[in-house]
């Protein structure tokens, strides 16, 4: 499963072969589609007091990733990969120069 074909089709509303099926002018700005997926999915299942945000007492579950995701174009979000992934506080895993 990578999250970031998920990102792109709400940013862009295209499908993965690229057919615009959602129109353009109802697509979401990166950093609605990023709140929506993040505190927005943990607000869904009632689990917003524990996570969906980076602050002092949620769990600490991220990623540092292979791309900006502000920076870059929307067709390119769906190539985003993970270099680091921390899972409650401890790295579960590493790629590139992360890797050891």
């Amino acid at each position: 499963y990578n999250p970031w074909m998920a990102m792109h089709w709400l940013i862009t509303g295209k499908t993965l072969g690229g057919m615009q099926f959602w129109p353009k002018d109802q697509v979401l700005d990166k950093f609605t589609a990023l709140q929506l997926y993040t505190s927005g999915s943990a607000w869904f299942s009632g689990e917003e007091k524990d996570k969906g945000k980076l602050i002092k007492g949620m769990y600490a579950d991220f990623s540092v990733l292979s791309e900006d995701y502000f920076n870059i174009s929307n067709d390119k979000v769906r190539e985003i990969e993970s270099d680091l992934t921390i899972v409650n506080g401890k790295i579960v895993y590493g790629a590139r120069e992360f890797k050891s």
